[in-house]
């Protein structure tokens, strides 16, 4: 209990408290310090009597001070002006807390600290203003005083921190003001506004130096997706059975993609397309005799990579649509690169065979050419011809699919955590916010409490891909919901979750969350930086994508760079193809975590304001050497320094010899170079080596400590943890440099 809560007990002043401690020897310095038991018990036994005392005393006072009632006046607008002209204002006393360090200070104690410090000021003043002008040494003692006060205000317990708070937060939750706490940062070298977000490294730091405990608020978001991810395989009573796989087809523009899905599922959305190029995603099932497939159509491989970067994993299967009079074109070539890097399985789906002209053997070439060798070819890409004109093909296309769903073993649970993935959303004016997903996990039912990202809701409505109302929908089923509070990104991860209340909460955690991803920096992957990451296991291969003016420049490029080896790091080349630097490129090297190299290419309007909001760097290059040697310099800065031994200096042992407070020294003569307080040395008897690397601790010629001994010189040695020092003995010296390796 502290001196000001006692005082407030017994109904007296602190000060007299404070005068009886300081008498019976406590160590008390105000009103804010802390007592022990046995000092408590003094204090109510000096003060607890005379509380009763007082508080009859009191009030008996107050029943002498009887007030006359007078008979009520008239109250007008003259008398108010008249009362208000004879009255003085009351000046308001304003205590300044803000400069205050209060260490241990929870939040929820911050105005018991403002009233106790107010009443501090309080008395301060009145003393103060019973003082002589003359009595200058009084007054300093009063301001000394008062500034013990601002450090002892502190509160006992942990100081709770979100993780990653902002300059302003963390400054608030320790008591500190914001100012103060900037140019502590800007003190240990750090730079940061007052909306910056601060790692949890840097707040420790902080903590530790002004003494303040604390602990970190458990991040129900990250407790919440980190069991979603774990898909309850382990859990008892669930049963992991096949589910129905979940197919997007890709591939360059007007090569047919959504006429061969019509064909598939017997309906005509082409010819509403506008221009005949899709628009939107759309999400459709088809059965067959075989099983049942989910078929994703996509604007391109844009959204495919949108996706992707924000994690989701939605798609199990590609169907590379490639016609077959074209052959493989920059968007097919972008698809393949795209799939490849999500490592999903491809399957070729040679369109057009209907046409004169079509040539499925060249499409197969050219497929081989990008390392895609057919497996009638000895490789493993299974190639269907097919015709979305005349369907020829499609059921064999769809017996490899469902074969290759069957390699990859999909399965779900459909008792298990409902989760799914926003394919796209949107509003509508008059039914609200309408966002398709696919089911993953689980069954979504009509009623359900969900959350997507920062958008929560209830299942108000739900159809199938044909619009038909469903009241429920199990894994790997595409349904169109209604009834969230917002239209959630492409991508984003939906899960069912106890009670409404519970989606609203994560909704505002999730809020909380972006608002501190937006305000830290990204993580940005450059030439210069790419080596700190590789050390901090961030990165296992260096991903670039190579654009060039011509084919040739691209390939010669790429080989030269696929020579550059080490062992460290893993040039890995995701795409590479003619062109300008497109939204495209940005995208990928967005979700990929690459960097662009182009060569005598310009950089579309559209994708430098693109490249710019989403950090991706590129570099253009007009000479090819350029190019390489920066890549080569970037990997040379990968490899770890090697540590080579120098010999530096020798020297003879003569005698040993005691130092108090250091213990037994060698005393040499130095015979070749020199000798370092700083260097290691080697310790040789009888040409045998007794140690081979001890650090030196003491370095002393005569009596001075020095830094550095040269040949002819006595000088006296202390070796790291030895003692046995012999005449004839002799230290060899080394430094260990660091050597930069080449590749």
């Amino acid at each position: 209990m502290r001196i000001h809560e006692l005082a407030k007990k017994f109904n007296v002043a602190s000060k007299e408290i404070l005068t009886f401690l300081k008498a019976e020897g406590a160590d008390v310095k105000n009103h804010m310090s802390a007592l022990t038991d046995d000092y408590i018990k003094k204090v109510e036994s000096k003060f607890g009597k005379s509380k009763s005392a007082k508080t009859s005393n009191n009030t008996k006072e107050k029943a002498k001070k009887t007030v006359k009632k007078t008979p009520a006046k008239k109250v007008t607008q003259k008398s108010l002006r008249k009362l208000a002209e004879t009255k003085e204002k009351p000046k308001e006393e304003k205590p300044v807390i803000g400069d205050v360090i209060k260490d241990d200070i929870p939040l929820s104690k911050e105005e018991e600290i403002a009233e106790v410090y107010t009443e501090s000021l309080h008395e301060k003043k009145k003393s103060h203003s019973k003082l002589s002008k003359d009595d200058k040494k009084h007054k300093e003692d009063i301001v000394i005083e008062k500034e013990e006060v601002k450090k002892d205000l502190k509160i006992e317990g942990k100081v709770l921190i979100e993780h990653k708070p902002t300059v302003k937060e963390f400054a608030e939750a320790i008591g500190m003001s914001t100012n103060d706490l900037i140019s502590k940062l800007f003190s240990m070298g750090a730079m940061a506004t007052i909306n910056q977000s601060l790692d949890d490294d840097t707040i420790e730091i902080i903590a530790h130096e002004i003494n303040v405990e604390i602990e970190f608020k458990e991040d129900e978001l990250a407790v919440v997706e980190k069991s979603d991810l774990s898909i309850l395989e382990d859990e008892p009573n669930i049963v992991l059975e096949p589910r129905s796989p979940v197919v997007t087809f890709m591939g360059h523009v007007d090569h047919g993609k959504t006429s061969l899905l019509d064909k598939v599922r017997k309906t005509d959305v082409a010819s509403g397309e506008s221009g005949g190029i899709t628009q939107h995603i759309g999400a459709s099932t088809v059965d067959t005799e075989k099983g049942r497939i989910v078929f994703l159509d996509t604007p391109g491989h844009e959204a495919f990579t949108a996706m992707r970067s924000m994690g989701a994993n939605v798609t199990d299967i590609v169907v590379l649509v490639v016609a077959a009079d074209d052959g493989l074109m920059p968007q097919t070539i972008e698809a393949i690169d795209h799939s490849r890097d999500a490592e999903v399985p491809i399957i070729v789906a040679i369109n057009k065979m209907d046409k004169a002209d079509a040539d499925s053997e060249k499409v197969k070439r050219q497929l081989a050419e990008r390392n895609l060798t057919p497996e009638e070819w000895g490789g493993d890409i299974i190639c269907v011809n097919v015709s979305a004109l005349t369907g020829d093909g499609i059921d064999n296309l769809l017996d490899m699919i469902l074969l290759q769903a069957e390699i990859l073993e999909l399965k779900a649970s459909a008792k298990g955590m409902t989760l799914g993935i926003i394919l796209e959303s949107e509003v509508n004016e008059r039914i609200g916010v309408i966002a398709t997903a696919v089911i993953k996990n689980g069954t979504l039912k009509r009623g359900d409490p969900i959350i997507c990202g920062a958008y929560y809701g209830k299942v108000k409505r739900m159809l199938d891909d044909k619009g038909k109302v469903l009241d429920s929908a199990g894994p790997s089923t595409p349904v169109k919901i209604m009834g969230l509070n917002g239209a959630p990104e492409s991508g984003t991860q939906l899960r069912v979750v106890e009670a409404e209340k519970k989606a609203r909460d994560l909704s505002a955690i999730e809020m909380l969350k972006k608002r501190h991803q937006n305000l830290e920096k990204k993580d940005i992957v450059t030439l210069e930086n790419i080596y700190s990451q590789i050390e901090e296991g961030k990165k296992k291969d260096f991903k670039i994508i190579l654009k060039a003016d011509v084919s040739g420049s691209v390939h010669a490029l790429a080989s030269s760079l696929e020579k550059i080896k080490s062992d460290k790091i893993n040039i890995k080349i995701i795409h590479k193809t003619t062109g300008s630097i497109n939204d495209s490129d940005i995208m990928l090297a967005d979700a990929s975590k690459a960097i662009i190299l182009g060569f005598h290419v310009s950089v579309v309007p559209s994708a430098v304001d693109m490249a710019k909001a989403r950090q991706v760097e590129y570099k253009i290059y007009e000479v090819i050497y350029t190019a390489l040697d920066e890549v080569r310099k970037a990997m040379e800065g990968m490899l770890e320094p090697e540590i080579q031994e120098r010999t530096i200096g020798k020297a003879d042992v003569k005698q040993k010899f005691k130092v108090s407070k250091l213990g037994f020294i060698a005393g040499c003569v130095v015979m070749e170079g020199k000798a370092l307080a700083t260097s290691y040395a080697r310790l040789f008897r009888d040409g045998e080596v007794v140690e081979s690397e001890k650090k030196i601790t003491s370095l002393k010629h005569f009596a001075e400590d020095v830094k550095e001994v040269k040949a002819g010189s006595e000088c006296g040695v202390r070796l790291e943890d030895y003692d046995d020092y012999r005449e004839g003995d002799v230290l060899e010296f080394f430094e260990k440099v660091s050597v930069k390796q080449t590749l």
